[in-house]
């Protein structure tokens, strides 16, 4: 009888520990619940911060064009020629909130090609003839001056062609001009290049191409003693681009008395020029790809031989009358010759022997075609 108060008292005391620790697991689950809403509430915070930050720094977008796209210009890298264009593009930016009011034009942006990547493209484009084009990304990169607060996010028209053309090399003869104001009476001057009677050129192939003979500045003739001297070259009028392998040449006048007597002379290593038709496609083959020169020899009255120059003088190899392909001997002509004045001979040869081929069919390894032929007029 006396053990059934204890048993009562020991559930009691059971029971409030149970209950004890079903609150207090309630509690911890509380605490972990205003934990996650704690987190949760931080991280809306900070994007909401951020949110309004990034709003306040950008105003807004803006659109600014055209503006001007740079390319290299002249005798870029001495390989190729790039030619001016109206390369432009718009720009869309955006702008921070202090530059909001500001109004910005094309002149505030400098845009230029990127030369390593422009020159990249052209070298993967590989050699030709011939105005070419590449077409060229512009990135934001390439814009090197903008304005404080702007910021590009984009480029619209940014894929642009760009011409351009090699730098080609090409020898030219040299033409004496003569200024005769100071020519004596009853006098006739023999004037000749001593050196630099051929210049290589170097520049645009367009360009290059038009040049056929350079021209030097006058040479007064005067006095009756020989005399020498050295004269500048004559560049083409816009030729900025051109290069001269020199811009002097020397020269010799002799000047000696008219005389009416039957002389001789000869006119040494003088260029042989092919004339084919316009629209033919035969072409001379020659060993070694080069002009042929050749002696002339002349038969006239003295004081008019001595008046000659060089110059005048124009070997021919007639081609025209060909129109297939295949050997042919064909004789040279001299142009140029005065009246009275006769050819007696021509050395080493005056007759060619020529293969002719078509232009249109390839060259075997290892053989050379001549120089380009002259279309006849």
């Amino acid at each position: 009888m006396s053990a059934l108060p204890n048993n009562k008292k020991s559930g009691e005391g059971n029971g409030f520990a149970l209950r004890w620790k079903s609150w207090m697991r309630k509690l911890q689950m509380l605490d972990i619940w205003r934990m996650m809403v704690s987190f949760g509430l931080a991280v809306a915070t900070v994007v909401l911060i951020r949110q309004q930050s990034a709003s306040s720094a950008y105003a807004g977008w803006k659109s600014v064009g055209p503006v001007a796209v740079q390319a290299p210009q002249g005798n870029w890298g001495g390989e190729v020629r790039i030619f001016e264009g109206d390369y432009t593009v718009t720009l869309q930016v955006s702008v921070d909130a202090f530059r909001r009011d500001t109004a910005f034009s094309d002149r505030d942006f400098k845009v230029s090609m990127d030369p390593v990547r422009l020159g990249a493209l052209i070298r993967q484009a590989g050699p030709g003839s011939g105005i070419r084009q590449v077409e060229y990304e512009v990135h934001p990169s390439d814009v090197l001056e903008k304005p404080a607060g702007v910021h590009i996010r984009e480029i619209r028209g940014g894929r642009l062609q760009v011409r351009y053309e090699s730098m080609v090399s090409r020898e030219v003869p040299v033409h004496l001009t003569l200024d005769r104001r100071g020519q004596r009476e009853g006098w006739t001057y023999d004037c000749r290049l001593l050196q630099g009677g051929v210049v290589t050129v170097r520049g645009p192939e367009s360009e290059v191409a038009n040049i056929v003979s350079l021209a030097t500045e006058p040479v007064l003739l005067q006095d009756t003693r020989a005399y020498t001297g050295m004269v500048r070259l004559q560049p083409p009028a816009n030729g900025e681009l051109l290069q001269y392998s020199h811009t002097q040449v020397e020269y010799e006048v002799r000047p000696e008395k008219n005389t009416m007597e039957e002389a001789s002379r000869a006119f040494n290593d003088l260029s042989v020029f092919f004339l084919t038709r316009g629209e033919s496609f035969l072409h001379p083959r020659l060993g070694n790809g080069e002009f042929p020169r050749v002696n002339v020899y002349l038969n006239g009255p003295s004081m008019v031989l001595k008046s000659m120059n060089p110059e005048q003088l124009r070997v021919i190899c007639d081609l025209t009358p060909y129109t297939l392909p295949g050997g042919q001997n064909v004789r040279l002509q001299v142009q140029g010759v005065p009246a009275g004045v006769q050819v007696t001979e021509i050395l080493p040869r005056d007759t060619l022997s020529l293969e002719l081929y078509d232009m249109r069919e390839p060259l075997l390894p290892g053989v050379a075609p001549a120089p380009a032929p002259e279309a006849a007029p």
